[in-house]
């Protein structure tokens, strides 16, 4: 019985390493998946910042490597710099909100 539960063991292992490049780039997508908010929308016309991830087979572990730190570093460039823009975006309707706050105030304090 031991034996048996061993071979299950090692016929699972052996089918995982023969697709550990699959689950690798699932894995990735994955990834990329979490961070798809940060891309703008088809709808937009504005392209800048969006991505297209192309699968290619490496030969090297090293080359797999760093080009997958390559594009985690470009997206978490894309990252900051949409977090950038929203946050400009976001700080020009606070300053617009309290100009009307400060409107309304004043107008209330005219009233009384």
């Amino acid at each position: 019985m031991l034996n048996m539960v061993i071979a299950i063991m090692g016929d699972s292992f052996a089918r995982i390493s023969e697709d550990k490049v699959v689950y690798a780039v699932i894995g990735r997508l994955a990834l990329f998946g979490k961070y798809a908010f940060v891309l703008k929308d088809s709808a937009n016309s504005n392209t800048e910042g969006n991505f297209l991830y192309v699968v290619t087979p490496a030969d090297d572990e090293q080359e797999k490597s760093s080009s997958s730190s390559a594009s985690l570093s470009k997206m978490q460039a894309a990252a900051k710099k949409q977090m950038g823009a929203t946050e400009a975006i976001l700080e020009a309707k606070f300053a617009y909100l309290n100009e009307k706050l400060n409107d309304i105030n004043s107008n209330i304090d005219m009233k009384i």
